[in-house]
């Protein structure tokens, strides 16, 4: 037996906490303890024999493995695994990319000419139909994402989802989700989606001065905040899930105080279907990171408090990208397809185009893609695999060396995994107090 190459040791006080980078288990224990584990990497029979209870918890957490044990391949073999064999289908689909307003970040051109035909609608009909009729998927998950999709709502989305109605069963779990912001939201649009039962993703860019600058109609045309809470709220009030995402900068941030005060007029039954998180604006890389990274943390703690779920983004998650996996795929409005929907929707970025008949036909892209996921050998070789994992497939297509496509170097790999424990501890706490309410 031997001990896990992924698991380090860190002070903390008079104890040590030995965390696994493979597992994501940590474990805290005394000085001696963690010297033992440390001092006999590969002779573990000391341990046992001295003390066997902490060698046995040790092993059943896999911080002690076999010494056959490859824990790398064990690694890429569950992602492949995950990759390969999920029963659940991801489709995102571009209705249009043009878009009622004119967010100085997005990369979209606007063109008002593109709009799915119907001979693409029914294209996109013939792909479910081949899959549901595959029996292969228990769970489609379908969001629409654009451009702005309810642009086109009643020549795009209803007429797809009402092919989708007469091919599901009772068989296969359907969700439904829109990446919107929000504007062009209706009493009637609602109506139709709410036995659907959709979520959300509904995006703010600072209080109202802000995102009325960020999000505007043009010219003359009436201002996008207000609006879009209201419609929020409206959501919330059918019980719908409504993600709330704050795109900020470093100049904008302080702004989001503006925005807990305008939300504190969600009840508390609709905060239950809400979750906040907040994104920084990827063209935007000024002010001091550690003050916007205090700012962060405070406006997270002050939502959470608020009675808001919150989706950290000053903590590491654990996770995968969707692009990643095999099942998962984006079609446009045009027919041709992506794997990702973080980049522009151009022709040379293609992996493939749908066919008339419902076929995926992959393209040399899309192997590529496929080639590099799991990552180059210095990621392979890094304690950082299992969380950091290189970045997503895309990060990997696209670049251009070969060494760590993060540029971390040891420090900065000691202290995401400090930032990680720092996560945990937050976790448990968090699951404390809700099992004492």
């Amino acid at each position: 037996m031997k001990t896990s190459k992924y698991s380090v040791i860190f002070p903390a006080g008079k104890h040590r906490i030995i965390y696994n980078c493979r597992t994501d288990v940590m474990i805290q224990t005394d000085e001696r303890l963690a010297r033992l584990y440390a001092e006999h990497p590969t002779e573990t029979e000391r341990l046992e024999k001295t003390v066997p209870d902490f060698y046995h918890y040790l092993l059943e957490k896999e911080l002690i493995v076999d010494d056959e044990t490859d824990e790398t391949a064990t690694i890429l073999d569950a992602w492949k695994k995950e990759d390969t064999e999920s029963e659940e289908l991801l489709v995102t689909i571009n209705p249009t990319m043009n878009c009622n307003l004119r967010c100085w970040y997005c990369y979209e051109e606007h063109n008002r000419s593109t709009r799915m035909k119907p001979e693409t609608i029914e294209a996109v009909t013939a792909f479910f139909k081949r899959q549901i009729e595959s029996k292969r998927f228990k769970k489609i998950a379908l969001s629409f994402f654009g451009g702005e999709p309810l642009l086109y709502f009643k020549q795009v989305v209803k007429p797809l989802l009402d092919r989708l109605k007469e091919l599901l069963n009772d068989e296969i779990s359907f969700m439904l989700h829109f990446t919107t912001n929000a504007t062009l939201l209706t009493e009637d649009i609602i109506s139709y989606l709410k036995p659907w039962n959709p979520s959300f993703q509904i995006t703010l860019d600072g209080n109202e001065f802000i995102h009325n600058l960020v999000k505007n109609r043009g010219k003359g045309k009436p201002a996008t905040y207000r609006p879009t809470l209201n419609n929020i709220q409206r959501l919330l009030q059918n019980r719908l899930a409504v993600g709330i995402r704050f795109n900020f900068t470093a100049k904008t941030l302080e702004r989001f105080w503006d925005v807990l005060t305008d939300l504190g007029v969600f009840t508390e039954e609709e905060k239950k279907f809400c979750n906040v998180s907040f994104y920084r604006v990827w063209q935007d890389n000024g002010g001091d990171p550690e003050q916007l990274k205090k700012t962060l943390g405070e406006l997270e703690k002050a939502f959470r408090a608020a009675g808001f779920f919150v989706v950290s983004q000053t903590s590491h998650v654990v996770g995968r990208c969707y692009a990643d996996k095999e099942n998962s795929l984006v079609i446009n409005y045009d027919g041709l397809v992506y794997k990702c929907t973080a980049r522009e929707f151009t022709p040379s970025k293609s992996e493939g185009t749908l066919s008339a008949d419902g076929q995926i036909v992959w393209n040399e892209r899309y192997r590529q893609r496929q080639e590099i996921r799991y990552g180059n050998a210095v990621c392979r070789s890094c304690i950082l695999l299992s969380l950091c994992h290189g970045g997503c497939s895309q990060s990997k297509l696209e670049a251009e060396q070969g060494g760590c496509l993060k540029g971390y170097n040891d420090e900065q790999k000691m202290d995401f995994i400090r930032q990680r424990i720092k996560d945990l501890y937050v976790e448990q706490f968090n699951r404390h107090q809700a099992e004492k309410k």
